[in-house]
């Protein structure tokens, strides 16, 4: 927020010398951001209104307002007919103007970080909008006009408290960039039509049941942390993804298809109901993290030593009563978190395997937690 009271009206006369200089841009690009905390001192007073003299500049391209104190936008904002970026995030606001629909020419919208509860349904008119940048804010609901949008590429709702997605926006088929992240779904669309996307995040939802992903071919990464799901969607249709976190849910099994997934390197599964590892994951020749800690996990099957490429493995906190000789085969371990299992030190494999892992790790600046009393 802004660092001033000093109030910024609409008459030119009353404006600060540095808005007034920063309106006439001829570039078209009126910039009233506040620097952000600690990163320099304020060139002007935190606006509390919006600075009605910019309406006038009717050739303004982009219009950014980040970090004032803003409670609201005026409905003659449609007068920017060619505003193309409108940045308000981090302000004070409870709504946008329907009026905002008229600005035919908008690509990208920021309003994150302020106290919006809804969007306007004439929003649906800007048929060139590609970013769509709302996270932090109070919204329960989205109007389904949204589907509309069809040049949308990002959306990010973050942090809102929506309690469901319209189905009509399984229609926006230029969508890269999806963030539901943060809200209170328990049930989410059939992405059918977003084969263009290459990032999913519905992470810390009340989502109990995934619907099939069976299209997403270009999907990069996915992110389901934090849901209540018992297990995942089926993913052998998605050769590119790269990320898998399904950390801190309730997973009881995990699919032996993952290791024929021919670009996956980080799959993270901690803090679920895990009691075994699908041998089948030992054919990744791409994976380089893998976080299972916090499970119930009793064995690492001898075919993870095949993961040529593995660096990290974090197994702490399971039931394992042994460590696999065959881990010696990972030529690029870097990493290996055994603490908090009830290891048997007196079976010599386990022995000699942590130790000659261990060295190899602080060979490399890596890190290898042994146990107590190792």
């Amino acid at each position: 927020m802004g660092c001033s009271s000093s109030r910024q009206v609409g008459a030119d006369s009353s404006l600060h010398p540095v808005v007034a200089e920063r309106i006439r841009d001829p570039k078209g690009v009126v910039d009233l951001t506040q620097p952000e905390d600690g990163r320099g001192a304020p060139a002007f007073p935190a606006l509390e209104a919006f600075p009605m003299p910019v309406l006038r500049q009717t050739a303004v391209t982009e219009l950014r307002l980040t970090r004032n104190d803003l409670t609201s936008l005026p409905d003659a904002i449609s007068a920017l007919v060619n505003l193309r970026i409108l940045d308000v995030a981090e302000n004070r606001l409870a709504t946008l103007p329907g009026s905002i629909g008229a600005l035919y020419k908008l690509e990208e919208l920021d309003a994150s970080e302020n106290e919006i509860t809804e969007l306007p349904s004439e929003m649906g008119t800007l048929r060139l909008l590609r970013r769509l940048i709302m996270y932090k804010n109070r919204m329960t609901q989205l109007p389904s006009e949204l589907c509309t949008c069809e040049a949308l590429e990002e959306v990010n709702f973050f942090n809102n408290k929506l309690i469901r997605v319209p189905p009509s926006l399984e229609r926006l088929e230029k969508l890269d960039n999806v963030n539901f992240g943060g809200n209170r779904l328990k049930t989410f669309l059939k992405p059918a039509a977003w084969k263009n996307a290459t990032r999913l995040a519905l992470m810390s939802n009340t989502i109990v049941t995934l619907p099939s992903f069976e299209g997403m071919t270009n999907l990069r990464q996915l992110q389901l942390g934090q849901t209540v799901i018992d297990e995942l969607p089926k993913l052998g249709h998605m050769p590119k993804l790269q990320l898998l976190d399904a950390s801190r849910s309730c997973l009881v099994s995990l699919p032996a298809e993952l290791g024929s997934l021919p670009d996956l390197r980080s799959l993270a599964a901690s803090d679920n109901k895990l009691v075994a590892i699908p041998p089948q994951l030992g054919a990744s020749r791409t994976l380089t993290t893998l976080n299972l800690a916090n499970n119930s996990i009793t064995v690492i099957p001898d075919e993870l030593g095949n993961c040529e490429s593995l660096k990290v493995l974090l197994m702490r906190k399971n039931k394992l009563s042994a460590v696999p000789g065959a881990l010696l085969r990972l030529g690029k371990i870097e990493r290996i978190d055994v603490e908090l299992n009830p290891l048997e030190f007196r079976d010599a494999e386990t022995k000699e395997t942590l130790r000659a892992l261990r060295a190899v790790c602080v060979d490399k600046k890596g890190f290898c937690k042994a146990p107590p009393g190792f």
